[in-house]
């Protein structure tokens, strides 16, 4: 049975969150802290086709406009709406296109691995034939990725996340140890793509059967005069909108890179994604809170419980609103003393980066968690059609800003359709699909402005001190001890749940 309650939306939302950033830490784990093991039993020539053959598969993997994703709003939608059938037809409709996608994934890389191979490895590094089963297994894995990400967004919608972040978790961790296992036995880089089919076989086959037992569940609920009748076709034209958004954001996030290498230098590429990277990070960290509670406001908005939505998008917006403040203090005076030590002070941008990176993060983790929320509301045409636009802006600015001011420039023009439209349009649109009451519009720019009151602080004891601070770290730590302080201070919500949390370790 689909319950709704607050208990409930809390206990979904948790282990939603769980599964985001458990993929997080399992995708460093094997990304960064294996990579020394990797490479003792693979060449570094073979390692470095490995990243590009995936890079490739991954692209291969486009043909997918996002149905996992689109189904998982729908299905919890249509359950909120107390259609179960409704759902359950939906769910197998989109899996009926998540294994066609898959196939055609699979075929395609059957059919262009030995093209592929002569594109990305034209020097013959790797002995032809395991180079054809690298790139075949890289695409067997990403086509088993679909169905396992599409298994685990239905199980999402039909609130029962828990079991579905276990066996993502434990799924990942078997990948690793297959992976393990393989170079120890010889395989070679071929181990590298197998572990990754191993995690996609065993999320996808236990995923699936619990999302089959829970949709027999839902069947036999049986309809309701809510429920239509009849066959639920997967909506193609928001499909259609959801490729263009993808491809356009796909084009938007990873221009910039690839512009600096073609008009400055390669150097000039290191320095700026070394720069960069740890403000991409925490844009990572900071939106997937907004992508857990996704699934649950979908539900309440089928519901049509408009005032439990405003709690649950006030409680959201506030908690990110207090972390996303001291994470632009810090961001404005640790950037660089932290890109000094990881990398060294060659590698840092330099001039005004500290402070158009802190602006981008802002806006970022701002407009991301309302346009999260937008699309929850169901709004999926309306939501791709604005952030398709966009991006084309930001593509244009990047150009532009690039041509005429360099790297600043290019930060700038990428920053300036968020900073300019999405800050004010996606929170509109958010707040009026969802139709969240006058009373929690106004419990949230009330947070707002205190985290900015708060932010100013900090910024100001942090500049204060900098002139006669010797260790470069001490400016940021004192800044982010002020702003802490000065939002405890104005921020009487942050004082509530800070009760709250005392009261409750108190209580035996």
């Amino acid at each position: 049975m689909i319950t709704a309650d607050p208990t409930t939306d809390r206990r979904e939302v948790t282990w939603n969150l769980v599964l985001q950033y458990s993929t997080v830490a399992l995708m460093l784990l094997h990304g960064v802290l294996l990579v020394p093991l990797y490479l003792k039993f693979v060449g570094s020539a073979e390692f470095g086709v490995w990243l590009v053959a995936s890079g490739v598969a991954t692209w291969i993997a486009i043909v997918d406009p996002g149905v996992a994703t689109l189904m998982q709003q729908r299905i919890a939608h249509a359950l909120g709406g107390a259609r179960p059938l409704h759902a359950a037809r939906l769910a197998q409709q989109g899996l009926r296109l998540s294994l066609a996608l898959a196939l055609i994934v699979i075929v395609v890389g059957a059919v262009g691995s030995g093209w592929l191979l002569r594109q990305i490895d034209p020097r013959a590094q790797v002995p032809a034939a395991i180079g054809w089963w690298l790139l075949f297994l890289s695409v067997v894995g990403v086509a088993l990725g679909l169905l396992a990400s599409y298994a685990t967004a239905v199980g999402i919608a039909l609130r029962d996340a828990r079991p579905h972040a276990v066996i993502a978790v434990v799924s990942a961790a078997a990948g690793i140890v297959a992976t393990v296992a393989l170079l120890a036995g010889g395989r070679g880089v071929l181990a590298l793509p197998a572990g990754v089919a191993v995690r996609g076989v065993l999320q996808g086959v236990l995923s699936l059967r619990l999302v089959r037992a829970e949709l027999a569940r839902l069947r036999a609920s049986g309809g309701n005069a809510g429920d239509e009748g009849g066959d639920s076709p997967v909506d193609l034209r928001a499909l259609a909108w959801m490729g263009v958004e993808k491809l356009t954001g796909t084009l938007a996030m990873s221009a910039d890179l690839f512009l600096i290498g073609r008009v400055i230098d390669g150097g000039m590429v290191t320095s700026y994604a070394l720069t960069k990277r740890p403000v991409d990070l925490l844009v990572s960290l900071f939106q997937r809170p907004s992508v857990a509670v996704s699934p649950t406001v979908s539900f309440l908005a089928g519901r049509g419980e408009s005032a439990r939505l405003g709690e649950v998008v006030a409680q959201a917006s506030r908690r990110l609103l207090w972390l996303l403040g001291g994470a632009a203090v810090g961001t404005w005076f640790l950037l660089q003393p932290l890109v000094n030590a990881w990398v060294g002070p060659a590698h840092y941008l330099g001039g005004n980066t500290a402070m158009i990176l802190t602006l981008t993060l802002a806006v970022s983790v701002f407009s991301g968690l309302f346009a999260n929320l937008y699309w929850a509301s169901g709004a999926t045409i309306q939501f791709c059609r604005v952030n398709s636009v966009l991006s084309v802006l930001m593509i244009a600015g990047i150009l532009g800003g690039l041509h005429f001011y360099g790297v600043t420039g290019l930060l700038v023009g990428a920053l300036l359709p968020r900073l300019l439209l999405a800050t004010w349009l996606f929170p509109r649109l958010a707040l009026r699909a969802l139709r969240v009451e006058a009373v929690a519009r106004r419990a949230i720019w009330r947070e707002g402005a205190a985290v900015a009151l708060a932010l100013l602080f900090g910024a100001g004891v942090a500049l204060a001190i900098q002139p006669m601070a010797t260790p470069a770290w001490w400016p940021g730590l004192a800044g982010l001890g002020a702003y802490a302080a000065a939002l405890v201070f104005i921020s009487g919500a942050l004082q509530r749940e800070l009760q709250a949390l005392a009261g409750a370790r108190a209580t035996p």
